[in-house]
């Protein structure tokens, strides 16, 4: 699940930048073990919701802007807002099944995208596979159908082997007797 390993990456890059005790890589050390360990529930939300990772990564981004901000503008280190990062409310919340945030419009419009490249993709695939492969339309690179290439309606070859052959190919076999052939078992 990519969501945990982006989630894991970015608690190493925080505990290399502030430390191991600091409150931020607490934080995403807590997320990432527990996408971790329901990563069935999530999966099956991002199922029913394609926006469901953007939306909990966006909460996990908010609330660690917000303690960063704080961090900035405080003179002490008792005057800083740490519960912000408090959020078990929030993971109990996707537990059962009552999560529910806005994301801005910049990230669903990206999401959006993604989701409709991704069904031209598959809009594609599935209609080179109900005429034959290849491009879409049953025909090969060339523009030739798939079948010329495949059978020989050449009658005045014996052997039966065609004599179109594709230029991509290594090896053409043009004549049966040149071919060797492997010792017959007794």
């Amino acid at each position: 699940m990519d969501m945990v390993w982006m989630t894991q990456n970015f608690h190493a890059v925080i505990k290399f930048c502030f430390g191991p005790k600091a409150h931020s890589m607490v934080f995403l050390c807590e997320w990432a073990d527990h996408m971790y360990e329901n990563r069935n529930m999530y999966m099956t939300q991002h199922a029913s919701d394609p926006y469901f990772f953007a939306k909990v990564l966006y909460a996990i981004n908010h609330a660690l802007q917000k303690h960063w901000r704080s961090c900035s503008m405080s003179d002490d280190r008792l005057s800083v807002k740490d519960n912000v990062l408090r959020m078990h409310e929030v993971q109990d919340s996707i537990l059962s099944l009552a999560f529910s945030r806005q994301i801005p419009k910049s990230i669903s419009d990206k999401i959006d995208n993604h989701l409709e490249k991704l069904a031209d993709k598959d809009d594609k695939r599935k209609n080179g596979k109900q005429n034959g492969g290849g491009n879409g339309n049953g025909n090969n690179q060339d523009g030739k159908k798939n079948q010329d290439l495949l059978y020989n309606s050449d009658k005045s070859n014996p052997n039966g082997i065609s004599k179109k052959v594709k230029t991509s190919q290594k090896f053409s076999i043009t004549n049966r007797r040149s071919v060797p052939r492997l010792p017959m078992e007794s």
